[in-house]
């Protein structure tokens, strides 16, 4: 089957298009911010700058590391250590979650409004 030269533009454009509109996806990461949930309470911290942050919950201590724009635990006191495995966060919707110190960090927009590819 040869491709007729309208076949091709159609082509094109829808590729043009889902560019489009998958960009302010991506793009998403500018302003956002982490917030922190123990089990006595809740903070946000900037996700731009560069530091490492103490969080100290239910007798256990997690290090984070925030660097260029992401997140991660990189030294922990818990048991299983998973929420080191679970790596670096950086967009919208990711989490990181420590049961035994009962503690969840996500990254949420400036707003701490929680973000997704469809309501943006």
């Amino acid at each position: 089957m040869k491709l007729k030269p309208f076949d091709l533009m159609a082509v094109i454009a829808v590729a043009v298009l889902a560019f489009v509109f998958a960009l302010p996806i991506l793009m998403q990461n500018g302003g956002a911010s982490l917030e922190i949930t123990t089990d006595t309470k809740t903070y946000t911290l900037p996700l731009d700058s560069e530091r490492t942050h103490t969080v100290s919950s239910n007798s256990h201590t997690l290090i984070l590391e925030i660097k260029d724009g992401s997140a991660r635990v990189i030294s922990h006191s818990c048991p299983d250590g998973v929420c080191a495995a679970m790596g670096a966060i950086s967009s919208e919707n990711q989490t990181i979650v420590c049961l035994p110190a009962k503690t969840v960090i996500r990254v949420t927009n400036a707003d701490g409004e929680v973000l997704d590819g469809i309501a943006g």
